[in-house]
């Protein structure tokens, strides 16, 4: 298959990406990655498709991928990290994939808990599930959309003025294979330090490139909505907010505004 080699070809990873399943079709590349898990496929096995026909993101929303022009993809891994891990796999994913669209000379911006944006806007996705033994995740899926070659017009209405791809904002085409490539290679070198519990660089690397950190911002979480300062992380990757100088965490939920009043 071309484009599993054009990916393979640019890795320098060890696990990442070494095994790729790829789909111009499947209702969702999480759970073929969970397919895989039950047929004991190794950790880095990643399965890719064209389209999704049930792609999901976070709180039932779904993921719309454009043929031959976005990325959908999930990533199965075997950590065998303790359970209070679980939600920093998420913020280095979003660490992944602001370094790699760097290397592209891409600047994007992170935003709590599991999208990046570009400006305002928002260009990728990231749902994380997985599978808990005694205390410790047994196994972890990391489905990522990207939005790469996309114009204005591959977007439906009711996402059209909040979502945009490297296309629109570099007005040049870029090769996925080689995008999904620097995700891959740069994932595997940043997962490996919350193993470690090396986890200060992924958390100040997350926190340097936030589009909202200092801001005064409203998080909604269980139906309720929550105003603050957004201090950060911790290490457990849940959000810090300053609430009439009270120190609040949030383990959920979706920032929905910043003090510039903007929905981002």
């Amino acid at each position: 298959m071309l484009f599993t080699q054009l990916v393979q070809a640019n890795l320098t990873t060890v696990k990442c990406g070494r095994t790729i399943d790829y789909f111009t079709k499947t209702e969702s590349t999480n759970d073929d990655a969970w397919e895989l898990y039950q047929e004991s496929a190794p950790s880095g096995s990643v399965v890719v498709a064209e389209i999704q026909t049930k792609g999901r993101g976070r709180q039932g929303n779904k993921w719309i991928t454009s043929p031959d022009k976005g990325l959908a993809f999930s990533i199965l891994l075997r950590p065998k990290t303790s359970i209070s891990t679980s939600g920093l796999f998420s913020i280095a994913t979003a660490v992944a994939i602001y370094k790699a669209l760097n290397d592209h000379n891409i600047k994007s911006k992170t935003k709590w808990p599991n999208d990046i944006l570009i400006g305002d806007k928002k260009v990728a996705g990231i749902l994380c599930e997985s599978r808990i033994s005694g205390n410790h995740i047994s196994a972890l899926v990391i489905g990522i959309g990207l939005n790469v070659n996309q114009h204005l017009d591959d977007f439906s209405e009711d996402i059209a003025d909040s979502s945009t791809s490297l296309f629109i904002e570099k007005e040049i085409p870029f090769q996925r294979e080689r995008i999904l490539a620097s995700i891959l290679n740069q994932l595997e070198s940043i997962i490996a330090h919350i193993s470690k519990n090396e986890i200060d660089e992924i958390i100040h690397d997350w926190e340097s490139s936030c589009s909202h950190m200092l801001k005064d911002i409203t998080i909604h979480d269980n139906g309720k909505t929550h105003i603050g300062t957004f201090m950060g992380i911790n290490s457990k990757g849940s959000a810090l907010l300053n609430m009439d100088g009270n120190q609040k965490e949030f383990h959920s939920g979706i920032v929905i505004k910043t003090d510039a009043d903007q929905t981002i």
